[in-house]
């Protein structure tokens, strides 16, 4: 099959579907320009335009060598359990929460659980009432007329505002490294990425204000427990970022703030008040697990119009039935007990892990709040192999950054206890000596 049309726009269509049924794959180089208007005889004009169409949509690339390509796929890892390790191997790159200091289902009254319809309210209002006094007390002190709305998990509800905001190509910044499923967003629907450099000292701010002056349209910030790094900012920090943001009110900011109930770091607000568009988002994940795909999301009256509209259009609320069972799971007579036990123990494993390597030398952050710790080492391939032989699976900073450099290694201790956390470091110590 060939490429066919007569404008633009079937051209466009021509090239999409040959890339979908395979005749042309990625890294493949398309007809140049003169030759594909000749053949269709057309305009070089229209194919032109075709051509700056589909690069615009990530789907082919120009190469001044190799002229123009199909794009490579983009193929980054994600967060999860490795189903294929060894019973003797120590799984320590899955991301996740101990599952035992997850509330149990046991408590949930299945039978008064109530299945709503097309057309009824799409929120809980228990919930939301519950979510306004105990989740976003504190944001509301900063925006009192801040609204409340709903998504499937933190990942649903960043790309369903940036998808309401952004066209493909706008530009964007985030952290690298970062969170992977975030970045995911951005490389999927095509944006510009600016890349804000993080690591246990802090956040690069000049990163922040070059890509600031450079027009982003939006910024995603996690305030603490920062995935990968386990850093979260300080009040010096948020208040110097917030400056910056109050000389661009335009721009989309968006507050992932995944650890909320369970950091023992406080938060730190960086929307300014004259800031038009901005989401905190506060997913469940950490402390009621993540398979509940639930996010409370605090933002500006526009974005949640926007929001509300998705959900609305069709079957994209956020199920009644999961609310009801989030709601009965914060509600629990012990749910404060269980969030403070989880929090002890994160703060615990991770303060421990830091003072062993402190005794051993190694250079690592002065503290971590979070799941994970991060490691800045510049040979981590080689270090991931000698700790796998050991019995570690551990995973490099590969995926976290935004330009896939292998830099970097991060440890998930969420499952260890004290006598793991002391054989792992003993064994960083001989592999690092």
């Amino acid at each position: 099959m060939k490429i066919q049309g007569k404008n633009g726009k079937e051209i466009q269509d021509s090239i999409r579907l040959l890339i979908a049924q395979g005749v042309y794959q990625e890294g493949d180089t398309l007809p140049n320009i003169r030759d594909l208007a000749q053949q269709l005889n057309v305009n070089r004009n229209t194919v032109s335009t075709a051509y700056a169409a589909l690069a615009k949509l990530g789907v082919i690339q120009t190469n001044k060598r190799l002229g123009t390509q199909v794009s490579p796929i983009k193929s980054r890892g994600g967060e999860g359990v490795q189903s294929d390790l060894q019973a003797k191997i120590c799984d320590l790159t899955h991301g996740n929460p101990s599952r035992e200091l997850l509330p149990k289902l046991k408590h949930i009254h299945f039978k008064d659980l109530s299945a709503g319809l097309y057309g009824e309210n799409i929120y809980h209002e228990a919930l939301k009432q519950y979510a306004i006094r105990h989740l976003f007390a504190d944001i509301l002190t900063y925006h009192p007329d801040a609204c409340y709305t709903l998504s499937n998990g933190a990942t649903d509800g960043i790309e369903k505002i940036l998808s309401a905001y952004l066209l493909a190509q706008d530009p964007v910044a985030i952290e690298s490294p970062g969170y992977i499923n975030s970045i995911k967003i951005l490389e999927n629907q095509n944006f510009h990425i600016y890349s804000i450099q993080v690591n246990h000292q802090g956040y690069h701010l000049a990163d922040i204000q070059q890509a600031l002056k450079n027009n982003i349209k939006a910024l995603i910030i996690t305030p603490r427990a920062h995935n990968p790094t386990g850093y979260s900012l300080t009040a010096e920090e948020a208040l110097n970022i917030k400056n910056m943001l109050s000389d661009y009110p335009n721009t989309l900011i968006l507050v992932d703030d995944h650890f909320s109930l369970i950091s023992n770091e406080d938060y730190q607000h960086i929307i300014p008040d004259n800031a038009e568009h901005w989401a905190v988002l506060r997913s469940v994940s950490k402390f009621l697990g993540p398979d509940l795909r639930f996010c409370f999301i605090c933002c500006d009256q526009h974005t949640a119009n926007l929001l509300s509209r998705k959900m609305n259009a069709g079957t994209t609320w956020v199920s009644h039935l999961q609310q009801d069972i989030v709601y009965q799971l914060l509600t629990h007579p012990k749910f404060e007990q269980q969030v403070a036990k989880a929090r002890q123990h994160y703060a615990t494993n991770n303060q421990y892990f830091v003072e062993l390597m402190q005794q051993k030398k190694i250079s690592c952050a002065a503290k971590y709040d979070g799941l994970n710790v991060w490691l800045e080492e510049d040979r981590p391939q080689e270090y991931v192999k000698k700790l796998l032989e050991k019995g570690w699976s551990v995973r490099t900073g590969k995926d976290f950054f935004v330009e896939n450099i292998q830099l970097g290694i991060r440890m998930t201790l969420s499952n260890l206890n004290d006598s793991q956390i002391k054989a792992l470091v003993d064994d960083l110590a001989k592999i690092m000596a």
